[in-house]
């Protein structure tokens, strides 16, 4: 079974713990790219990420769209 995880600054994504979701907390570009790239190889079928990190990191969502 596969898990849900969200990506983002902390004032976005706390919520979502309360349903159930895995959070992780990025404070830059750099950060997000390397836990979107851990997580991805946990287990984790669905990623969401906020539109703030979302902009700054372009390439790395590519990739995961396109497998």
């Amino acid at each position: 079974m596969y898990k849900i995880a969200i990506v983002g600054d902390k004032d976005s994504v706390l919520a979502f713990k309360i349903l159930g979701v895995d959070v992780y907390i990025s404070l830059d570009a750099q950060e997000a790219r390397k836990i979107i790239d851990r997580i991805s190889k946990e287990g984790y079928g669905i990623i969401f990420v906020t539109e703030q990190v979302a902009k700054d990191i372009p390439e790395t969502i590519k990739r995961y769209n396109s497998e």
